[in-house]
């Protein structure tokens, strides 16, 4: 027999494979192959595809976890590097280097918000234009709702 937390957690992962809510299907697909994403915060009594902010995004200037920070910035350089923006392995792995590099030394201690406990936080990273531009081609791409996103390569 399962433990009770293991058995909860198991419960709470079939409840979610059976959502009513299709961003809810669509976002546990995605976060299946991308888990660094945030929730969408729909529940099954409320969807929120519609909301511009969603209520369980985390806020500018909330501290946060620096493995959380660390775990997002080589997720975006790996996006990067599987769509060819990198000229070899080897400016990928030096960019990455300088990233890690750069979150490290903005790190300090505070209350994280993920989990209400203190600990390691901060830690920013400049990004360069290119990988801004290249963000903001994704999420122009990613954007549902928008007609016009097949023209995201199209960005200047």
């Amino acid at each position: 027999m399962q433990p009770k937390t293991q058995q909860k957690a198991s419960e709470a992962e079939e409840s979610k494979k059976k959502s009513t809510c299709p961003i809810a299907r669509e976002f546990q697909q995605a976060r299946d192959h991308h888990p660094v994403l945030a929730s969408t915060g729909c529940t099954k009594d409320f969807c929120q595809a519609g909301r511009a902010a969603h209520t369980d995004e985390p806020r500018i200037g909330e501290n946060r976890a620096l493995e959380v920070i660390e775990q997002e910035a080589e997720g975006f350089l790996r996006e990067l590097h599987r769509e060819q923006f990198f000229d070899s392995d080897e400016a990928f792995a030096h960019r990455l280097n300088g990233v890690l590099a750069e979150i490290k030394a903005g790190v300090s201690e505070g209350d994280i918000r993920e989990g209400k406990h203190h600990g390691k936080i901060g830690g920013n990273w400049q990004q360069t234009p290119a990988e801004l531009e290249f963000g903001l081609r994704r999420a122009w791409r990613n954007a549902r709702k928008c007609i016009m996103r097949s023209h995201c390569e199209e960005l200047k």
